[in-house]
């Protein structure tokens, strides 16, 4: 019930605005960090840098972009509301299929690329500098004293490290909160992220 009465809490048009420029400083963080670590260890996974397209079926699909693209606006990220035509000069394919779209937004600033892959050499290179990695290994409570996580109860035994990541999506309150710890996430030690993005903010969280 909580859950449901917090989402509906959610679905009203401020709300959006908040959320959608949230997710957008976020997204614009992640993309020069991703940059920065291309350039730092020269990992390829068949990246390409020409933007994205998204395509709206109906007209009415295509109206309603005005909330986003005033989001886009205001943080200065590059962007093109397309119609049919201008979709096709960007991706000729969609010539066979121009009567099933009527439009669309392109971001030329962002990328794509073969993620399987990319994690893949990532781990590769995490393992050789050292990282151990545990498959299969279920997380089932964390251990906190003055604010910070100090231990991991885990599937395989207990893990005690010098600093925690807590990265698992919607179950991270589930575990933070009979801690009493809120998101955004704490951790033993405070760092710094190397990655600079002048769209986003810099968080000091302890994860």
């Amino acid at each position: 019930m909580a859950v449901g009465l917090a989402m509906l809490a959610n679905c009203n048009e401020r709300a959006y605005e908040i959320n959608k420029s949230r997710m957008l400083r976020l997204a614009e963080y992640s993309r020069d960090c991703l940059r920065q670590l291309r350039a730092d260890t020269g990992i390829a996974y068949d990246e390409r840098a020409q933007g994205t397209l998204q395509l709206f079926r109906t007209q009415k699909q295509l109206d309603g972009t005005g909330a986003d693209v005033e989001i886009l606006r205001r943080f200065g990220v590059p962007f093109e509301l397309l119609d049919r035509d201008g979709c096709i000069v960007h991706e000729p394919a969609l010539a066979r299929v121009r009567e099933k779209f009527v439009g669309g937004l392109r971001l030329p600033g962002d990328e794509t690329g073969d993620c399987f892959l990319f994690t893949q050499k990532l781990a590769a290179m995490a393992t050789e500098l050292g990282a151990e990695f545990r498959f299969g290994t279920q997380v089932k409570k964390l251990a906190a004293s003055g604010g910070r996580i100090d231990g991991v109860g885990a599937s395989g035994g207990a893990i005690v490290a010098d600093a925690y990541v807590l990265a698992l999506g919607s179950y991270s309150p589930l575990l933070t909160r009979p801690l009493g710890l809120g998101l955004p996430v704490y951790r033993s030690r405070a760092t710094r992220s190397r990655c600079r993005s002048p769209t986003a903010r810099e968080h000091r969280s302890r994860r």
